[in-house]
């Protein structure tokens, strides 16, 4: 392939390719680039979401080492309800599109007498939060903690959103009872030696959801997303300078 200078077409095998309809075609190669150039910001969108979704990973892996003890801890009696409360406050609020409306929402719930069932305030201020696989669970611990001060419905909501979020499978009908003897032991009833025995290995389970996603494989998981995404990124950008090219050569001499 050479350029040949006297008409400035590409020539192949000493022979110019004339294109018909000049016009039509070079405007179906400048479609082309830009279908190629949308492709190249996609690319570029996509390598920033995953830069966010593993710092997002990290930040949940964090809160999680802070919850889920300070939720079974609390279910023995041992901490106060804020060492719950306010990391999932913090997390809700953080992941909302608006931080600051979402702070406003959950105060104004905390204004009132008698809000409702903590799950249906969730539904009902939920569009104010984000929409992640953990986000809603927490929301509705929080209130479940707040409104209702119920540590079981709590505790289950907690483990169960993180169980789901790291593909980790636990008896869900059982995540509950686990909360349900530590209480009931924390006040000084009677429980069943099987029981409790039951609930603790049940309790080793969920106080590991937390590093169930290990820090390697979040960063392994979005390096190879982004070598993949730059790669097309790459690919693509050059297909745009090509098609360009080839729109202007065509508009400019008719030929291929």
């Amino acid at each position: 392939m050479t350029d040949d200078p006297a008409a400035g077409a590409v020539v192949i095998g000493g022979v110019p390719r004339p294109v018909p309809y000049r016009r039509v075609s070079a405007l179906l190669y400048v479609c082309l680039a830009v279908v190629m150039a949308i492709g190249v910001g996609l690319a570029m969108h996509g390598i920033l979401r995953a830069v966010e979704d593993a710092g997002r990973a990290l930040a949940l892996r964090e809160t999680a080492a802070l919850v889920v003890p300070a939720v079974l801890d609390l279910s023995h009696g041992t901490v106060p309800m804020e060492a719950v409360t306010e990391p999932l406050r913090d997390w809700v609020v953080g992941e909302a599109p608006d931080p600051a409306v979402a702070a406003e929402r959950l105060d104004a719930v905390l204004a009132q007498a008698d809000p409702g069932s903590p799950r249906a305030v969730a539904r009902e201020i939920g569009d104010a939060f984000g929409n992640g696989e953990v986000d809603g669970p927490f929301l509705t611990a929080w209130l479940q903690l707040r409104l209702r001060n119920d540590v079981e419905g709590a505790g289950e909501s907690i483990a169960n959103a993180l169980a789901v979020n790291a593909g980790v499978e636990l008896p869900r009908r059982e995540v509950d009872d686990v909360f349900a003897v530590y209480l009931a032991q924390a006040a000084g009833e009677e429980v069943d030696e099987e029981d409790l025995q039951a609930a603790d290995a049940l309790a080793a389970r969920i106080a590991a959801l937390p590093q169930a996603v290990s820090v390697v494989s979040i960063y392994v998981s979005a390096v190879v997303l982004i070598l993949v995404l730059v790669g097309a990124a790459y690919g693509t950008a050059r297909l745009t300078l090509r098609f360009g090219g080839d729109a202007a050569r065509v508009w400019r001499t008719g030929h291929l």
